[in-house]
């Protein structure tokens, strides 16, 4: 009889656990749809330079550049964005219109994993379109 009780405590944690995740979620959604702008741009690519100043010739990375003062890393995510480098290579050099968000964080490595890091933090850009 105790078992029983057990699981049903058990089963009722976890739909009210569950039916408050929802909520969140699609706040979090609804924020990421929100904070997304278009820009229009250039797509430039950048030769690597490492933090202890060495030029990396063969690591090449993508900026978008919006004007002279306004350039920005672009950075590829799993957990932001769902376009790739090879997306957007065909662009290279070419004026485009992009649907993303300019962000402030960590450049080289997902936020929540900062040991990771080339020590490159500051504002870049997810893209989330092309058009």
């Amino acid at each position: 009889m105790k078992f029983y009780y057990l699981f049903f405590f058990i089963l009722l944690f976890q739909c009210t656990t569950s039916a408050n995740l929802s909520p969140d979620m699609q706040a979090e959604q609804n924020r990421k749809a929100t904070a997304a702008k278009e820009y229009t741009g250039t797509l430039i690519e950048i030769t690597f330079v490492n933090k202890g100043g060495k030029v990396m010739e063969d690591i090449k990375e993508l900026y978008f550049k919006i004007n002279e003062d306004e350039i920005y890393f672009i950075k590829f995510s799993y957990t932001e964005g769902s376009i790739t480098a090879a997306d957007l290579r065909p662009h290279l050099n070419k004026t485009i219109t992009i649907q993303g968000e300019i962000k402030d964080g960590l450049w080289d490595v997902q936020d929540d994993n900062p040991m990771e890091a080339q020590s490159r933090i500051g504002k870049y850009l997810v893209v989330l379109s092309i058009h």
